[in-house]
């Protein structure tokens, strides 16, 4: 059947091969401070749930389920997507994603899959988080409502910019085998007030390049201060907010000012018009 919901009643006595049993999906990301872009956040996992909201889990005992996915395709994506930090490895956590939750949908089967070979199953399911990742970008739907990492905003107010920015909240029901529908999740959440959104401790560049050389002083040897926003001329540069006094400063990515701090609590210093150092 075309365009059924995938929960009762539409998706009743439908197979399972064209909506998934459980029904609901949710994508789960996460913000660390240590772990990833400095304007993004990272993956957690694409979580399969039942109709009524409930979370289940390792759909599959078999010794299939258990595979290295990262060896197996795509080391490269998903080498790029930094898993959490308390997992042993990359491999170690992307394996558990995919046995506790890409085995509960059931669409993924390989009696499901035309043309099946090995690993289909996983590499669909894994390139299915990504592309949902990437169209559904937190940080820039966040930041296009004025909310940036450093100050703790409300959760009401970044609830709204999601919503004002996707039209709905973070959940999908299934349509046609593999169409992602987003609708309202079944539970609000328990977070509530203001929250901690940290900027990123990740390390400023160097104040001089391997050479030893220090780089192009500003004029009248000043160097430029201030948290810089919108876009940028010079990748990789990095300005401090507050020379001396601050560890937070602006760095230049992709021609975009993205906002990160030093680590340890350490102080951006300022060196020339485009380099900084953490003191």
């Amino acid at each position: 059947p075309v365009d059924v919901d995938s929960c009762p009643p539409e998706s009743a006595g439908v197979d399972t091969c064209c909506l998934p049993k459980n029904g609901f999906v949710k994508l789960s990301q996460q913000w660390h401070t240590k772990v990833g872009p400095a304007d993004a956040f990272t993956i957690h996992g694409l979580r399969s749930d039942t109709c009524e909201g409930s979370m289940i889990g390792d759909c599959d005992p078999s010794p299939r389920s258990q595979r290295n996915v990262l060896r197996n395709f795509l080391p490269t994506s998903m080498g790029a997507i930094d898993p959490e930090t308390k997992h042993a490895s990359p491999n170690y956590f992307w394996s558990h994603e995919w046995s506790k939750h890409g085995t509960c949908i059931s669409t993924l089967k390989p009696d499901c899959l035309s043309d099946y070979v090995n690993d289909k199953d996983v590499y669909s399911y894994f390139s299915k988080t990504m592309e949902l990742r990437a169209h559904y970008d937190l940080h820039a739907a966040l930041a296009a409502k004025g909310i940036l990492p450093g100050p703790t905003p409300n959760v009401a107010d970044m609830h709204a910019a999601f919503k004002d920015v996707f039209g709905i909240f973070l959940s999908f029901k299934f349509k046609n085998v593999d169409e992602y529908v987003l609708m309202a999740p079944k539970t609000p959440g328990t977070c509530k007030g203001h929250i901690l959104y940290p900027v990123k401790e990740l390390e400023a560049s160097a104040s001089s390049d391997e050479s030893g050389n220090e780089g192009d002083v500003a004029k009248g040897g000043e160097t430029p201060s201030g948290k810089h926003l919108g876009s940028c001329e010079v990748d990789g540069a990095t300005v401090c907010c507050n020379s001396g006094a601050s560890g937070q400063f602006s760095k230049c990515s992709n021609g975009k000012w993205q906002q990160s701090k030093c680590k340890n609590r350490r102080m951006c210093v300022g060196d020339t018009a485009t380099k900084t150092h953490c003191a």
